[in-house]
């Protein structure tokens, strides 16, 4: 009967110090694979994407407006222009307006740490028409060669 405790006592033992411990450890790590797995694939449907992202983004950055206020909001308008005219709808109001942002570039030192101002070029539209013109009218814009975001 001795033996039998002693035994029962190591069994008990052994399960709460060793088996439940690497059970929990085990389904950790399987939740952590599992995670691992989906950010593999996630990451995996956004390589063969990654070229035409980075094209877009460097157009974005490269390519944006005149630094001249007046060329750039020239060439702002007349591409409202042009996709109104195209999508035939009606504007019934524009409210262009300049607006100076910042951008804290965080490095992995302090000294490496650079702010960046930039400007945008902000264009509040109202408009009316029906679904298939405002449709046509988000597309051009959408696909234009200007760096615009709506």
């Amino acid at each position: 009967l001795p033996i039998f405790a002693i035994l029962a006592v190591a069994i008990l033992a052994g399960d709460r110090l060793v088996l439940v411990p690497l059970v929990n450890s085990w389904q950790t790590r399987a939740a952590k694979i599992t995670e691992l797995e989906g950010n593999v694939g996630n990451g995996n449907d956004l390589l063969p994407r990654a070229k035409l992202n980075t094209k877009k983004w460097k157009r974005y950055w490269e390519g944006n407006l005149n630094s001249t206020n007046s060329i750039a909001e020239d060439e702002v308008l007349r591409a409202i222009e042009t996709w109104t005219d195209d999508s035939r709808i009606l504007l019934t109001s524009i409210k262009p307006q300049w607006q100076n942002h910042e951008y804290e570039f965080l490095g992995n030192e302090i000294a490496e740490n650079k702010t960046y101002s930039y400007r945008t070029y902000d264009v509040r539209l109202v408009a009316e028409g029906t679904m298939q013109q405002a449709v046509e009218f988000v597309h051009a814009i959408e696909s234009d060669e200007l760096p615009l975001k709506i």
